[in-house]
């Protein structure tokens, strides 16, 4: 069931661009959500998602995945 969450909590994190609102519309912490998709990153071997101060997007791997 956490693979499931965690792929849901990615697919809403890359759509929305953010942590914070994906957090908010599963009742979860925003550090809860970045540790999640931290691990299927560390998982996986690669950056799923490029962070900077103001935008979440998906890198090229991510848009595959």
């Amino acid at each position: 069931m956490k693979d499931i969450l965690t792929l849901r909590l990615y697919t809403r994190v890359a759509r929305l661009g953010s942590f914070s609102a994906a957090a908010r519309e599963n009742g979860l912490a925003q550090s809860q959500v970045s540790r999640m998709i931290a691990e299927l990153e560390a998982g996986l071997g690669t950056r799923l998602l490029s962070r900077t101060t103001r935008a979440v997007v998906p890198t090229e791997a991510g848009q595959e995945y």
